[in-house]
């Protein structure tokens, strides 16, 4: 309780994390640059068909306020249900292989066609808890641009490594991006290291805009 004449004690200071992105609306709505389509058809009138997009410098205009090791981040831990530790609590080597397949994609979420994160400068890293679940990220080369996550969830003894770059294309109607790396799930309770890639990044210009997730991926354990 404050005495009579003396000043109240100082308010701890509040740290506010942009919000994850939603499925619709929310920060997508509200950063969207307005006429997004015509905006990127200009942006690439000078570039040249199967031209490399690693280098190409995005007007702020375009981007989230967020990194994109946030963005990796989430992936892992802004889901619905828990599907990481889904994965270490199947019975049989075939229930838990179909978990990490329904974990995998739901690491996909769907892109926003006009808005992308900010790029990470080289060192920085990202740490995020959630329950027994702690992840960080560091952005651990600048050319190539390549990012390392590593995850470690210790109720369920659950270890997640991924070392990725990516490499965007430019297609004349479309700009392909193409992920490379590996992730490694773990589940040390069984002794199984589950290895997967990822698919393609498709982002149409026309005839009608839109961005996908397209091609396949691998996912293997050779445990089980």
């Amino acid at each position: 309780m404050a005495c009579e004449g003396q000043a109240p004690p100082p308010r701890p200071e509040r740290v506010v994390l942009t919000p994850p992105l939603s499925l619709v609306g929310g920060l997508a709505a509200e950063h969207r640059p307005p006429n997004a389509v015509q905006r990127v058809l200009s942006l690439f009138k000078n570039v040249r068909s199967g031209s490399d997009l690693t280098h190409f410098q995005l007007p702020a205009l375009f981007n989230m306020p967020k990194s994109q090791l946030q963005c990796y981040g989430e992936d892992v831990y802004c889901v619905a249900q828990d599907m990481l530790s889904m994965c270490a609590r199947g019975k049989s080597s075939l229930e838990r292989f179909t978990s990490v397949v329904a974990w995998s994609i739901s690491t996909r979420r769907p892109p926003i066609f006009g808005l992308a994160p900010f790029n990470p400068i080289l060192g920085e890293t990202h740490h995020v808890s959630k329950g027994t679940l702690n992840l960080l990220l560091e952005q651990v080369s600048h050319h190539p641009p390549v990012a390392a996550l590593h995850a470690t969830d210790t109720e369920e003894n659950v270890e997640l490594i991924w070392c990725q770059n990516l490499v965007p294309r430019f297609n004349g109607t479309s700009i392909e991006t193409q992920i490379l790396g590996k992730r490694l799930l773990k589940l040390h309770n069984f002794g199984e290291c589950y290895e997967m890639d990822a698919p393609r990044l498709t982002i149409k210009l026309l005839p009608v805009p839109s961005v996908d997730w397209t091609g396949n991926i691998s996912i293997r354990c050779k445990e089980s």
